[in-house]
């Protein structure tokens, strides 16, 4: 996995977007080894916080990336919250940023932030797939564009 640290300030929502078209998605953070090493891709910037991939409410925390193959077993489940954290101070804190100390910290996703992408590999290898139908002449194509690999799959 290989983080990228963007620092135009977005929305969760924009960021996730930003680091959909651009790199895999967010960062998702699956152990304390990820986090050595998305403070390593923060370098000398030292923002307060910045966006990771994980969002939703209390105690239904989910990462952006739902891909099932690229978790390990209770790798999707890694969390490493602030003290007293979550805790939705502001009744919609749905979104989730890391501080210097990478530790997890709920803010409201309309908050803007700067953010850390990724490109990663499934377990299978793989990275997102993303499916394009095309039509030619009545005939659909479907296309399975692998990023990393650069490899087009027609079936």
């Amino acid at each position: 996995r290989q983080y990228h640290l963007v620092e135009e300030r977005m929305t969760w929502t924009e960021a996730q977007s930003y680091c959909r078209q651009h790199y895999t998605d967010l960062a998702t953070v699956t152990s304390e080894e990820d986090v050595v090493k998305l403070n390593d891709a923060l370098g000398s910037y030292r923002s307060e916080v910045v966006w990771i991939g994980l969002y939703d409410g209390i105690n239904n925390w989910k990462w952006s990336l739902q891909n099932k193959n690229y978790y390990g077993e209770g790798e999707a489940e890694f969390r490493m919250w602030g003290g007293g954290q979550p805790n939705n101070g502001y009744l919609d804190e749905y979104c989730v940023a890391m501080n210097r100390e990478g530790q997890w910290l709920d803010y409201r996703c309309s908050d803007r932030f700067p953010f850390i992408c990724y490109n990663g590999l499934c377990n299978s290898e793989i990275l997102s797939i993303q499916y394009l139908q095309k039509t030619i002449s009545h005939w659909p194509y479907y296309f399975a564009a692998w990023r990393m690999k650069s490899l087009f799959l027609l079936i």
